[in-house]
């Protein structure tokens, strides 16, 4: 072959060779780090993200893709911990000095590991450790007392303790906490643990969840620090409590109101409607903050409950300036439940299924199972907290029966519903009978039948029906069509009968509710 033919050919394999091997190594890092399959969510209670390592088998592709692999920092210094530390040893090895993100899994691997990481803390900008990791007094101690040296780039601290551990020590396991250990932290995570902090460890914080922990500060001190956490996003408190031997019961502090304008998330579970009810009346929120108030009565008795939803609320007369939500005039969405022993209402601007909801209020009992009114009573408390809002979508999830005039009340104080969607136990006539009531003591042109922007109906029945119950539904259907509120959907699915006396879609009932029905669909299950 001629020297011009060797060269023609040298440039066609040249030309020919993958266009990712001709990439500097910085855009080639870009794009690996960008095609890298998303982690799976790890399952509660250890929700934590961790790191994804399947990145670590493009080494074997060739040794140029090695090489890049293993000079490239980046892809090093998010290290997950097990039994072994070896993996962590090589890790720290190849991350030079990036930043550090460690999380640890297990306590063998904590207690082996975190020896290493004392040449590396001012690299250490998250520290995560499971509740495996604090099955044992060793892993506790030594995380513990880690966390108690100084951590100067540490921006996030998650530390779970493991409800097995063996921890015996002669008070509960503790964490102390000092602003001048941690000047960075901004994300804290707390489970079941002790809490000693200074005051000054609380003010740069944005995120805290704090689950099941007891912290030696009083309630109205912690209010005092959220004041001055005036970048706090999201507030997690999960049966909180406070070791200090004085007053902590909120609703007896006469104290300013704690603005907190940049809160998007606010979680209240495990304590008592009055606990929550009182913290709740100190805050103010935005109209945008997602709030969730889980509610336990913790061991009250039936003939001893008297709490509803409303309970968990501060008073009426101040709940529009602690939720502003409430008189915005933008709940469009509601879901109402009274299943088993919880008591629940939803409610939401933008819809269940694309965003969190604005406002959950949850309230649990052994004691509400045997509520034989606690349909009628969430109810009752749906009016009495969202009433007059602009709800256009309205779900009620309730087995107990409920009376015609309550029902009637919850179409008055939502005249602007479109979708209605019914599921019980017990087959509720009322439900029908105030759909259809018709209000004669009105002006001749004023409309007489209520919710007059009805467009669907799903009704959902986990029982036989009667034939009194048909009969009521197609007058109901009848009424709203003399009155101009024809419905457009119609759905009834029905629990299936073996008796002799079944009530089956005849096609009968099925026609006659087509005739008043724009569409019409019945099913048995």
């Amino acid at each position: 072959m001629s020297e011009t033919g060797e060269m023609h050919e040298s440039t066609w394999l040249q030309d020919d060779a993958p266009f990712i091997h001709q990439l500097p190594p910085e855009i080639f890092v870009d794009i690996l780090e960008r095609c890298s399959p998303k982690q799976r969510p790890v399952p509660l209670p250890f929700r934590s993200p961790t790191l994804r390592t399947s990145w670590t088998r493009l080494r074997l592709v060739c040794k140029s893709w090695n090489e890049v692999v293993c000079t490239t920092a980046t892809f090093w210094n998010t290290i997950d911990v097990y039994a072994h530390t070896s993996w962590l040893a090589l890790c720290l090895h190849h991350s030079g000095q990036a930043s550090l993100y460690i999380t640890f899994h297990n306590a063998s691997g904590l207690v082996a590991g975190l020896p290493s990481l004392g040449s590396h803390v001012h690299r250490v900008r998250s520290l995560i450790c499971g509740p495996e990791c604090t099955t044992d007094s060793a892993g506790l101690s030594r995380i513990l007392s880690f966390v108690n040296t100084p951590l100067p780039a540490l921006e996030r601290l998650e530390i779970w303790l493991n409800p097995r551990s063996n921890h015996h020590g002669t008070g509960p396991a503790r964490v102390k906490l000092f602003h001048s250990h941690l000047p960075l932290l901004h994300t804290v995570e707390l489970w079941g643990l002790s809490v000693y902090a200074d005051v000054p460890f609380f003010h740069g914080l944005r995120h805290v969840v704090l689950s099941g922990c007891c912290i030696s500060l009083t309630i109205n001190q912690f209010l005092d620090c959220l004041v001055s956490m005036q970048h706090l996003e999201s507030l997690f408190l999960t049966g909180l409590k406070s070791s200090a031997n004085v007053e902590n019961d909120p609703t007896r502090f006469n104290r300013s109101p704690v603005m907190l304008p940049r809160l998007t998330r606010l979680e209240l579970s495990d304590h008592t409607p009055s606990f929550t009810s009182g913290f709740l009346s100190h805050l103010r929120l935005s109209p945008t903050a997602c709030v969730v108030l889980d509610g336990d009565l913790q061991g009250v008795i039936e003939e001893d409950v008297t709490e509803t939803l409303t309970s968990l609320l501060p008073p009426s007369l101040s709940r529009a300036m602690v939720l502003p939500l409430l008189a915005s005039g933008e709940v469009k969405y509601v879901s109402v439940g009274a299943i088993d022993e919880v008591l629940e209402i939803r409610a939401s601007s933008t819809g269940f299924w694309d965003a969190p909801c604005s406002l959950t209020l949850t309230l649990r009992s052994d004691a509400i199972d045997f509520w034989d009114l606690s349909a009628d009573r969430i109810l009752a408390d749906v009016v009495e907290i969202l009433g007059g809002s602009p709800v256009a979508h309205l779900s009620i999830t309730a087995h107990t029966e409920v009376s015609a005039e309550r029902w009637g009340a919850v179409f008055a104080a939502f005249p602007a519903i479109d979708t209605l969607v019914m599921y019980g136990y017990r087959h509720s006539v009322s439900f029908w009978t105030a759909l259809g009531a018709v209000t004669t003591d009105l002006p001749e042109n004023a409309p007489r039948v209520s919710c007059l922007r009805l467009q669907n109906v799903i009704y959902e029945g986990l029982s036989p029906a009667s034939s009194t119950f048909f009969h009521r539904v197609l007058g109901t259907l009848q009424t709203r069509n003399d009155n101009g509120a024809r419905l457009k959907n119609l759905v009834i699915k029905l629990a299936s009968s073996n008796s002799q006396e079944k009530v089956s879609p005849q096609k009968a009932y099925i026609t006659r509710m087509r005739a008043l029905v724009d569409m019409v669909s019945y099913l048995e299950a």
